[in-house]
């Protein structure tokens, strides 16, 4: 009988102990520059004025076999900041060696038009001129302060659409996805890129974007 109770006690510490997995989204800017600055292939330096981009669906698995999963979305904001982390505190990450998530808004979601949290158009991600959100969002500054990137990029109908899946390798409970920003910046057409509204140059971006995400296992 006491052996079975500490059993018991020994596993319900142990699952105790095992919940809670950390997401942390990271951007590397030029160690050269100033604050939140990239220096492009073509000299062109870039001062990141927004960045903001939306998650949903995460999927976790272990060995392709899905263990949880968490359909709530969350915004992004790492405007100004190098580094931003999302927890899932009942994830049992002892199980866990891969996650999926969806970079910006399903139709399903957009088509019930504007919702509350993280998703209320208060957190100016949401395009009241054609009711639809922004997957993502990108600004920069050239060296004289010229607004010169200006990405909004969203749509949810086909062929147009641009939500795109994210897979990320895990080995611990907190997982870091490095954003390779300056790499997607640097394949843009041109420097002086501004993209407001769904089509094809938005497609193609939101490839580009969701391109740049990977962590230290890939």
């Amino acid at each position: 009988m006491r052996t079975g109770l500490l059993i018991f006690l020994f596993n319900s510490l142990l699952s105790a102990t095992c919940l809670g997995l950390t997401i942390s989204f990271a951007v590397e800017y030029d160690q050269l520059a100033e604050e939140n600055q990239l220096i492009l292939n073509n000299g062109d330096t870039i001062q990141i004025t927004a960045f903001r981009f939306y998650t949903g669906n995460f999927l976790f698995y272990h060995d392709n076999l899905l263990i949880q999963a968490d359909s709530n979305y969350h915004l992004i904001d790492m405007t100004g900041k190098t580094s931003e982390s999302l927890s899932f505190p009942e994830i049992n990450n002892s199980e866990i060696n891969s996650v999926s998530f969806t970079l910006g808004v399903d139709s399903a979601t957009q088509m019930k038009g504007a919702l509350n949290g993280d998703l209320d158009p208060v957190k100016g991600m949401y395009w009241t001129w054609q009711s639809g959100y922004i997957d993502f969002k990108i600004e920069g500054t050239d060296s004289k302060g010229n607004s010169n990137i200006e990405l909004h990029i969203g749509g949810y109908t086909a062929p147009y659409a641009t939500q795109r899946t994210v897979v990320l390798k895990s080995a611990s409970a907190n997982i870091t996805c490095n954003i390779m920003l300056k790499e997607m910046l640097n394949k843009l057409n041109n420097q002086t890129e501004k993209v407001m509204s769904p089509g094809v140059k938005a497609s193609r971006i939101a490839d580009l974007f969701s391109a740049v995400f990977t962590s230290p296992l890939q």
